[in-house]
């Protein structure tokens, strides 16, 4: 079974004023890399149509599982890598529009069609002239000329499958709620795009972005976070309201707690199913409106009565969990299926943990948890976490 197709657009496009000169704009791309990297960990096939620059700052930074250790009971069919996440750049907003057409004229993965497209680059709304050459340094003032672009945004739902969701971004500047509405009409009908997230450039640091998601006119969700926890929360928001869930794993997290010295992890066994009676992190299940590291953090303190910040989180891994088996078609039930976000933190004491009716952790070393029936996952992230502690340690002590 093939994973649905995402394709995200990042990034500000450059135009020329001569073949040496450009004239750009501000977006890094930053939250549409946010969303590419979220939707690939999510189950999608992710293509991201990224500028040059946004690429060279926030290029792909997902790793893969790494092999297991050995131990018995790896049941490491069950795990599935994460789907691709293709990069095609632009630099001028004539490549975007020529690499979007590309993408969607032939087909994105194994010849499907979009399943969502999330037009987050910031495309020039005028080109300059451009002079060939290298115009003068010598003059005292230079008067450039420029030129309306056509807009890529409308493009797209002629060239998409009639089915395919298309979320189309507004910028403005400090207008009131009447004229942000009336802007939102305005691209839905000359777009026909399913939703708008509307952008306030007052709103919009280094740090913080707000946004509000628009879907045929009404607004279905507000929200201000950094632009990694938001453009999660924009993701969760449409993948549910346009019934694109579905088509996809179930969300799920995990905390892999490991003492301050290197040497001992939080591993419980399950007593409920799927993973009934296997070794595994406290984890489960998003609840609506959660971000991963929510979600981790909520199970960590239901499941073992741990309370943490949200900034000692790292990521750990992240994959596809299977529960059960593939079919003889080799499909797959969504509803048993589950992608996982996987996060670790170090604490500084062993702190017990308040048994509860989800699991009874406690703290055990790896070769302790290497002689238990392993959840699948659970001995790759060890993997992973004793490695980078030994490479750490090393480094330290040269």
């Amino acid at each position: 079974m093939h994973p649905p197709v995402a394709i995200v657009t990042a990034g500000g496009t450059s135009e020329y004023i001569d073949d040496m000169r450009v004239v750009t704009n501000l977006s890094t791309g930053s939250l549409g890399w946010h969303m590419a990297r979220y939707l690939q960990k999510r189950g999608f096939h992710v293509i991201i149509h990224a500028s040059r620059a946004s690429i060279s700052a926030l290029g792909p930074q997902i790793k893969p599982l790494p092999k297991p250790l050995t131990g018995p009971g790896q049941a490491n069919d069950h795990l599935q890598p994460l789907p691709e996440l293709k990069v095609i750049p632009f630099f001028t907003s004539e490549d975007l529009r020529t690499n979007l057409v590309n993408s969607l004229h032939h087909g994105n993965h194994n010849g499907a069609p979009a399943d969502i497209i999330f037009m987050a680059a910031a495309v020039s709304d005028y080109i300059p002239q451009k002079t060939p050459g290298k115009i003068s340094s010598a003059a005292e003032t230079l008067t450039l000329r420029f030129s309306r672009n056509e807009k890529i945004l409308p493009s797209l739902r002629q060239l998409s499958d009639p089915e395919t969701t298309i979320v189309g971004f507004k910028l403005h500047s400090g207008l009131k709620s009447e004229d942000v509405q009336e802007k939102v009409s305005q691209q839905i009908d000359e777009s026909g795009v399913n939703y708008v997230i509307v952008n306030d450039s007052a709103s919009i640091s280094e740090h913080h972005h707000a946004i509000e998601i628009y879907c045929a006119e009404k607004r279905i969700m507000q929200a201000t976070d950094n632009k990694e926890e938001l453009g999660q929360k924009i993701c969760e928001c449409i993948i549910h309201d346009s019934g694109l869930a579905k088509k996809l794993p179930l969300p799920a997290a995990s905390i892999c707690l490991r003492s301050a010295q290197g040497t001992e992890y939080l591993l419980g066994q399950r007593l409920r199913p799927p993973l009934q009676d296997l070794l595994a992190f406290p984890g489960g299940k998003f609840i609506s409106g959660e971000t991963p590291k929510a979600a981790a953090l909520r199970e960590l303190a239901e499941e073992c009565g741990i309370e943490l910040q949200a900034e000692k989180l790292r990521d750990a891994a992240s994959f596809i969990l299977h529960t059960t088996p593939a079919d003889e078609f080799g499909q797959r039930n969504n509803n048993t299926s589950y992608a996982v976000f996987c996060f670790n933190a170090d604490i500084p004491t062993t702190t017990p943990a308040r048994p509860s009716s989800e699991m009874h952790a406690h703290w055990m070393t790896i070769k302790e948890a290497l002689n238990n029936q392993l959840a699948p996952g659970v001995s790759e992230v060890l993997t992973r976490l004793e490695t980078e502690h030994a490479w750490s340690a090393n480094f330290i002590g040269d």
